[in-house]
């Protein structure tokens, strides 16, 4: 489908409906799931890195 098409359709819905919709219906899967619980388990037992407010800072962490 050509995109002129598609700008064509979207803003004649646009126009119709007074709103945009825009979806994505895509689900994270069970691995996705895990490794979110996972890191928030690490964050709150302290173990992921600080924030740093410059690379100098960051590469004297890495580098202890």
């Amino acid at each position: 489908m050509p995109l002129g098409a598609v700008i064509k359709a979207l803003l004649k819905q646009f126009i119709r409906t007074k709103s945009i919709s825009v979806g994505i219906n895509e689900e994270p899967s069970s691995y996705m799931i895990q490794s979110l619980n996972d890191s928030d388990v690490d964050y709150n037992k302290g173990l992921t890195s600080p924030s740093f407010t410059n690379p100098q800072d960051s590469f004297k962490w890495l580098d202890n």
